[in-house]
């Protein structure tokens, strides 16, 4: 081995222990400082954020052994070990003082009693299987503290309630597992009459483990999943917040560590008292992770011959992670899993080639997945990504109260707030603010670059592989922009439109978007359509249904979008076959004229009284003389640019539509041909008729074709004069 002292050194890698990293271990960085910020802070629930590895559970683990009182067994299988006084002498904290000077080792080493709790085996794929799971941590939290059983300061009334926990059976089905840790939080304080300290290490563990599941937040994603989650979320927020945090006169501090915030963000009421802290704040920034100046004590204590290149490789290959130190300081720490991996396999076996060994604890599949549908929709995040792996930096939305659970992280493509939350929290990605106030995103260090490099090189996208990702992702474009259409949003619609995977003309729908721009009348939205890839499918298709078959500009006329009318006609000026289509104008007069008078070749009179049928349904009261002018126009401009029988073949099963009895209309063609034989009718989309105006007839369909997209419907009301009549509910 190249080292230079004779002393037989033990390097601490993947110790979480306290009391075994100290007494068994002489090669570690002290960290415990961190108790000072915790007795600095105002914050009485607190949630730290840091990416795996980066020594939270060591943390909290030793935040345990300084706070808990010599008198209080571990309750690590109850038994009783020595004091912890001793673990602390030579540390940090050995001459540290409060904010108001007082020294903390006298004023709270073992003065508080202390629950301490993991989540990491409360997980599972029913809600049965999680409460059995969190039932078997509870009652093994207060088997822990069976002296309470016996306290002279604890009622008969408190030792019974002890004992519903600590003797609870197999279902747990008697026992309210939500309120278990705010019971034995008053037992500890009337035994002990001090407030406690409450740690919860891994809290978000059952619910980042759905995560990763594609049948909770992927294509398998189902509706009883997607509640089923939801439950977790509840019991899981409640049990280490709500009911803990929140009222409770027995708590000196309760401390959550997790690598995201994801739960408090979706646990309605039960955790939104706590205080956040992530890798990108100031606060608890020099407590996790390692400081150039612990490294290189690291490295000078194990004497290596060779320093320089250790240090360089060091730096290479685990440094690179940029956390503020204060508002105008940034610093960069190393990875400390990985720093302590390497100097141990360098110390005790001579092996100084670095290697992945962060990422060979356990990549998130959560990343896997979401760069997978990345580079299968070829999105602009793969790409900046690909970018970022050659050293550069880049600008990225991003913003720290993001939802993974509200933004469905496999359905969202090209989502940059979803894509940097999850790197950044998952320690793939570092991040800083730029001269222009903006966040910039890199990759840290050569461990994390190799790792992305493989693994984007390794991804499937094989056509079975992306054929699944783009038909999800298609699926959640489309019911977006219909959202957006339906609701008259113009941000971000010609962005979405231009997506590979969006189709202007889906199988599933029934309506295009263009149907749905002239029915919900935006004239900026149709802009918008007209302007994109989609422009093409303007005015020609018709829609889906059964007995409908209506164009854009059909729905337009019919619900009098004069707007979206002159729009779409000037976008097709030079192409009047779609136009002549238009119910209610003077060019599709002319074809039911000419339908018309196809039935009266020997019967002039009859002729004439078709005629102005036609026209008096389609002028009103306007001038006849203006009517036929325009129709003659018309038919010179029409048989120059195609043939009659072409241009108003579509208009040969006018009459056949029967619009006699609006009551029984089952169709939009039969609301279209009363409303144009009846012009002082009316007909509104997913509204009443409104004052003055009676329901004559009610006909709808589903956007999609069926649920598995969505289930809305548009319904159309034909609305009548009739004032005495009142208006029906949707």
């Amino acid at each position: 081995m190249s080292n230079k002292q004779g002393k037989r050194f033990r390097v601490a890698a993947g110790v979480e222990d306290f009391r075994k990293l100290v007494t068994n271990y002489n090669v570690y960085v002290d960290k415990t400082l961190f108790i000072k910020e915790i007795v600095d802070t105002d914050d009485q629930a607190l949630l730290i954020t840091r990416p795996r590895r980066w020594g939270k559970s060591m943390n909290l683990d030793m935040l345990k052994a300084f706070f808990k009182p010599d008198d209080q067994p571990c309750h690590h299988g109850g038994e009783s070990v020595e004091s912890n006084a001793r673990l602390f002498d030579g540390m940090k904290i050995a001459t540290a003082t409060d904010r108001d000077g007082n020294d903390i080792i006298s004023a709270y080493r073992g003065k508080y009693p202390v629950i301490f709790a993991s989540l990491k085996d409360v997980s599972g794929n029913s809600i049965e299987e999680i409460r059995k799971n969190l039932g078997t941590l509870m009652r093994n939290l207060f088997i822990g503290y069976d002296y309470l059983q016996n306290s002279p300061k604890l009622s008969d009334f408190d030792k019974e309630d002890f004992k519903k926990y600590a003797n609870a059976d197999k279902n747990y089905s008697d026992i309210l597992l939500e309120d278990g840790m705010r019971v034995l939080c008053d037992l500890l304080f009337k035994h002990h009459n001090q407030h406690v300290y409450i740690l919860i290490d891994e809290y978000d563990k059952p619910v980042n483990s759905l995560l990763e599941d594609e049948h909770y937040l992927g294509s398998k994603k189902t509706e009883e999943n997607a509640r089923f989650l939801r439950k977790v979320v509840k019991m899981i927020s409640s049990t280490v917040c709500g009911r803990l945090s929140k009222n409770n006169p027995s708590l000196k501090q309760l401390i959550l560590i997790g690598i995201t915030d994801t739960l408090l963000k979706e646990s309605g009421s039960g955790c939104n008292n706590l205080s956040v802290y992530g890798v990108a704040d100031i606060k608890f920034s020099t407590s996790f992770g390692f400081y150039e100046e612990e490294v290189v004590k690291l490295v000078e204590q194990l004497g290596f011959e060779n320093k320089d290149f250790v240090l360089e490789t060091l730096a290479d290959w685990y440094n690179g992670y940029i956390v503020p130190i204060s508002t105008n300081e940034t610093a960069r720490v190393y990875n400390p899993w990985s720093v302590m991996k390497y100097l141990r396999l360098a110390y005790e076996e001579g092996e100084f080639d670095p290697q992945s060994y962060w990422t060979a604890s356990g990549a998130s599949t959560i990343l896997d997945r979401l760069l997978t549908k990345e580079k299968c929709s070829k999105s602009t995040v793969i790409t900046k990504l690909t970018n970022m792996t050659r050293a550069n930096a880049v600008e990225l939305e991003f913003q720290k109260l993001t939802s993974l659970i509200k933004y469905d992280w496999f359905n969202n493509i090209d989502n940059e707030r979803v894509f940097s939350y999850l790197l950044l929290n998952y320690g793939y990605f570092t991040v800083k603010k730029n001269a222009f106030g903006r966040y910039e995103f890199s990759i840290p260090n050569a461990e994390i670059s190799t790792e992305l490099v493989e693994l984007l090189n390794n991804l499937q996208t094989d056509d079975d592989v992306c054929g699944e990702v783009l038909q999800q992702a298609q699926k959640i474009s489309h019911k977006k922009v219909v959202e957006m259409i339906r609701t008259r949003k113009t941000d971000g619609l010609a962005k979405e439109l231009e997506r590979v995977y969006t189709k202007c003309e889906d199988s599933k729908m029934m309506f295009n978007f263009f149907h749905l721009a002239a029915i919900f009348g935006s004239k900026e939205l149709m802009q918008i359509l007209l302007d994109s890839k989609c422009d093409e499918y303007a005015g020609f298709v018709e829609d889906k249904i059964s007995g409908w078959h209506l164009r854009p500009i059909d729905y337009a006329y019919l619900l009098k979008r004069t707007e979206i009318i002159d729009l779409i006609e000037k976008h097709y000026n030079d192409n009047i076959g779609i136009l002549m289509r238009a119910p209610g104008t003077i060019k599709s007069a002319f074809c039911f004229l000419y339908q018309e008078l196809k039935g009266y070749k020997n019967d002039p009179e009859s002729k004439i009284s078709a005629a102005t049928k036609v026209i008096g349904m389609f002028f009103g009261s306007g001038s006849l003389l203006d009517g036929v002018m325009g129709i003659a126009s018309l038919g010179k401009s029409a048989i120059k640019k195609l043939a009659v029988e072409e241009a108003c073949g579509s208009v040969s099963a006018y009459e056949s539509i029967d619009a006699s009895n609006p009551a029984t209309f089952k169709t939009i063609k039969q609301v279209e041909k009363y409303h144009l034989l009846n012009p002082t009718s009316i007909v509104k989309v997913n509204d009443k008729c409104g004052d003055g105006y009676e329901e004559l007839a009610k006909v709808s369909h589903m956007i999609f074709e069926n649920t598995f997209y969505s289930d809305e419907r548009i319904y159309f009301r034909l609305c009548g004069e009739s004032p005495s009549h009142p208006n029906d509910e949707l």
